[in-house]
């Protein structure tokens, strides 16, 4: 697909307080996704119900300038369960589906991720666990794929920001740090696209991620705002690792991409 010790030093790259009034929630209508040169790669446009809750993503992604494929994500609500499944206009079949298990707290717990999910065929992508901390901010994800040792991520945070990430198994760059608009406030959040089961997002706009053992930026993201300062414009360049389970309010399809929203 798609998450907390303080680093002083790493935090704010602009400012020590919101600079602008917050913008009320608004839900994400549709994002659309370009490359650098301006050529459209996607377009998602968001369903919800009375609740406010995500049903629906109804997308076009171009293959090129002659050739698209629809693609249709839906989510099935129960009290202790989301099941999302995606489906191709070139395939028949289920190309994933991911059953979210979750706390009676409505945080996802767990889930399993299929692919080529039919009555007769699918294979297991990968089954997660999930830790939140008691603001609903993801902790720690574990992921255990077929035959693979788990692997984990977990988000170390100062106030409602993710401060940095550590993987394990740790390598010599495990660990990378994140940076924030902190005169802005984050309008593509979970709240905003009516996915709060998979928690809380960070606060501010993020506009770098770092490597701290390659002193490197692995991601730098900046931004424009609209009348009321909601998010309506990503520029992003190199390998998106925003904090959280972004697949649904960031897609990413390369790793130089611009994306636009527009809000209900």
């Amino acid at each position: 697909m798609i998450l907390v010790v303080f680093l002083s030093s790493c935090k704010k790259e602009s400012g020590n307080q919101q600079s602008v009034n917050q913008p009320p929630t608004s839900y994400i209508k549709s994002i659309s996704v370009f490359d650098t040169l301006g050529s459209l790669l996607l377009i998602n446009t968001h369903y919800y119900d009375s609740l406010h809750r995500l049903i629906k993503i109804s997308g076009i992604q171009y293959q090129n300038p002659h050739d698209s494929i629809l693609v249709t994500c839906i989510f099935d609500y129960s009290s202790l369960k989301v099941i999302f499944r995606k489906t191709l206009s070139s395939s028949s079949q289920y190309c994933d589906k991911i059953t979210y298990n979750l706390n009676s707290s409505g945080l996802v717990e767990s889930s399993v991720h299929i692919i080529n999910a039919t009555p007769t065929d699918s294979s297991i992508l990968s089954n997660d666990t999930y830790q939140f901390n008691s603001d609903r901010y993801l902790m720690t994800q574990t992921t255990t794929t077929p035959g693979g040792t788990p692997g984990s991520i977990t988000y170390y945070y100062s106030s409602m920001n993710a401060d940095y990430s550590i993987f394990s198994p740790s390598s010599s760059d495990s660990k990378q740090l994140f940076y924030y608009d902190t005169g802005h406030y984050n309008t593509v959040n979970f709240e905003n696209a009516g996915i709060q089961f998979l928690g809380k997002s960070c606060y501010n706009p993020l506009i770098r991620a770092r490597s701290e053992a390659l002193n490197m930026n692995i991601a730098t993201y900046s931004y424009e705002f609209d009348q009321t300062n909601r998010i309506k414009k990503i520029v992003l360049n190199g390998n998106s690792v925003m904090p959280g389970l972004y697949f649904v309010t960031v897609p990413i399809l390369a790793t130089h991409e611009v994306l636009v929203y527009n809000y209900y």
